[in-house]
């Protein structure tokens, strides 16, 4: 459980007061018309799907840029006038780091690959024009508020939907699908994550950007603009891409709104051609939280990445989430965290066992367990079963629910910190004491499902899914007396 904030001194200058900004809240108007989904455009193609999987106000599948959480409003937007804005792709060396409001969008999730393949993207923006037309640009690194090098690629959006004649405002989702049948050229692109596939932490490095212009004629002044979307003070941070898991599903029946990852409360407008000042450069709305987030609405497809940070296992068998409880409950207040073991003498919300990695390939496997909220340097041991006794027997000062043939796939001594945790936070002192067996511990790939000789059919009920719980020394004989260990809650993991 990650209980702190890893952000970088040099990515926090990059927050919306470093910027040399103008205040562009003249340019800020009220989304008046139903927001409505256009669907999605075969752009090499020309062929429109209503609907399409593509085409949704949440985050489909594949979303690997997020960037919808609702303002209200649009920006206006002149003729000639180019916008610009940025985020972040996360690569696989990207840390992951909670959201905490007030951190500039400091946020952060590890990223699947290194290089992505965009074959679709979507943008919001509002109209009164019948007839609508935009050029967009990416880059695959940009330095918020600088000028635009070369970009990746270019596409020319027009005829896409427009306002009622005679003028009368719309606002609209449109759904880019850049894949293409056979007979013709796929427009799929590749954006390179944290723009050199590796995080720096610095957002002069990591950043990626896009523009939009209208390419068709606008009246002045302008009526049409882009969906400002982004605000961190409203939605809760960097949610709704394949790098998160997303909650809230009830509220967000498609998926979480986003807050665009390292997006900045700045964009440049380059040229521009009415006040405050015609001066090509970086402009905001005033600033957030109190005035919209100077960033646009977009997300970023690679529709078929499967999620790469779910955790491999399930967590089970947790004191008090059925009939049983905790052997020392009553007497020594064996609280149990949600989601822990049954509580040790150090920490009284319990152990727990967490798993991480994407892959459960029997011998192939990258999986880890860590063990964290256990006394200080004591002994671990990682325990496999292949049946489900829940509720669980008594065991020491926990309930076991690991049956079956039981299996000691590892055996650790508490480091302190180890991987998952972090050297501050903790529940009930400073320290998450922990350690880790597996992939990211050093045992390298294959080793816990190696380890426990595990198989498709010779896991619970003749399937390949097994139990886990670490079990570890808690040497306080008054703590419960007379067990002198403990166990956490379970782990179970399907293997393929």
């Amino acid at each position: 459980m990650l209980r702190s904030s890893i952000y970088t001194a040099s990515a926090l200058l990059l927050g919306a007061s470093a910027f040399a900004q103008s205040d562009l809240s003249s340019r800020i108007l009220p989304i008046t018309a139903p927001l409505k989904d256009a669907g999605t455009l075969n752009l090499a193609t020309g062929q429109w799907t209503r609907h399409g999987h593509l085409a949704q106000a949440g985050s489909p599948p594949g979303t690997v840029y997020n960037n919808t959480c609702d303002t209200g409003y649009y920006g206006a937007i002149e003729a000639t006038e180019v916008f610009v804005d940025e985020g972040r792709l996360p690569s696989t060396s990207s840390p992951n780091v909670d959201f905490t409001p007030g951190l500039a969008n400091g946020s952060s999730r590890r990223g699947c690959l290194d290089r992505y393949d965009i074959d679709g993207f979507q943008i919001g923006y509002c109209t009164d024009q019948t007839n609508f037309d935009l050029e967009m640009n990416f880059y695959t690194r940009y330095i918020t508020c600088d000028p635009t090098g070369t970009p990746n690629v270019t596409f020319a959006l027009d005829n896409i939907p427009g306002g009622g004649s005679p003028p009368a405002l719309a606002c609209w989702l449109v759904t880019f699908d850049l894949n293409a049948p056979p007979q013709t050229a796929s427009l799929v692109f590749n954006m390179i994550a944290d723009s050199d596939g590796a995080y720096d932490g610095d957002l002069t490095l990591d950043l990626f950007g896009w523009d939009f212009t209208v390419t068709s004629t606008l009246p002045a002044p302008s009526a049409s603009g882009f969906i400002i979307a982004g605000d961190e003070f409203t939605c809760s941070g960097y949610d709704g891409t394949i790098f998160d898991n997303p909650v809230n599903v009830g509220q967000f029946p498609n998926g979480e709104e986003g807050t665009g990852m390292d997006t900045q409360d700045a964009f440049r407008i380059d040229p521009i051609t009415a006040p405050p000042g015609a001066v090509p450069g970086c402009y905001f709305f005033g600033g957030a939280p109190g005035n919209p987030m100077g960033s646009f609405h977009i997300q970023l497809y690679q529709t078929q990445l499967k999620p790469c940070n779910t955790a491999p296992g399930e967590s089970f068998c947790v004191p008090g989430d059925d009939a049983a409880l905790c052997p020392c409950f009553t007497s020594q207040g064996q609280i149990a965290d949600p989601g822990h073991g049954c509580g040790n003498s150090v920490f009284t919300g319990g152990a727990i066992l967490t798993s991480s990695g994407s892959d459960t390939t029997i011998g192939a496997d990258d999986v880890t367990l860590t063990l964290s909220d256990i006394p200080a340097t004591v002994s671990c041991i990682y325990l496999q079963g292949n049946a489900d006794i829940s509720p669980g027997a008594v065991f020491g000062d926990g309930r076991r629910c690991a049956g079956g043939t039981l299996i000691r796939i590892g055996q650790k001594i508490d480091n302190g910190c180890g991987v998952g945790c972090q050297p501050t936070g903790g529940d009930d002192v400073a320290v998450d004491n922990s350690t880790s067996l597996g992939a990211a511990a050093g045992e390298g790939t294959g080793y816990i499902s190696s380890a426990g000789g595990v198989s498709t059919t010779g896991g619970i009920g003749g399937s390949g899914q097994y139990i886990y719980q670490g079990y570890y020394r808690n040497p306080n004989p008054t703590w419960c007396p007379s067990a002198t260990f403990n166990v956490s809650q379970g782990q179970k993991i399907t293997w393929q």
